[in-house]
């Protein structure tokens, strides 16, 4: 797990605020703009003297695997999964954050306790 925080805290920089994960202009992303830079994709284009080029667009999962980051192909679904999980796992005893996590992430605390933290339903949490 330290290692997928380490590469957060490195994709992020120097960003003390806002979108981590942002559009060229610093908007937030699309799913068909993520979908775009997610995988290596290259683009064909005839150029004006019929020359017919190739263009290679690097995809941001595919840079991570060939820099050996990541062993291979992940979906961008596991961005929220790899969050749920840094995240419970911090905050794993106080019930405020993990009733705010199971909320922004459209789940319950249940669901964080069974399927993120492996906990059963008699945990004792800590609240504040």
């Amino acid at each position: 797990m330290q290692d997928y925080q380490a590469l957060l805290l490195e994709i992020k920089g120097d960003k003390t605020e806002g979108l981590i994960f942002t559009d060229n202009k610093g908007k937030h992303l699309d799913s068909s703009l993520i979908n775009k830079r997610w995988l290596d994709r290259t683009r064909k284009q005839t150029l004006k003297s019929g020359e017919e080029v190739e263009y290679f667009y690097p995809g941001v999962v595919s840079q991570l695997v060939r820099d050996g980051k990541i062993s291979g192909y992940l979906a961008p679904y596991h961005c929220r999964h790899t969050y749920i999980t840094i995240t419970a796992h911090l905050n794993s005893h106080n019930t405020d954050a993990l009733l705010h996590i199971a909320s922004a992430c459209g789940n319950s605390v249940d669901v964080i306790l069974r399927h993120y933290l492996g906990r059963i339903e008699s945990t004792e949490l800590i609240t504040g």
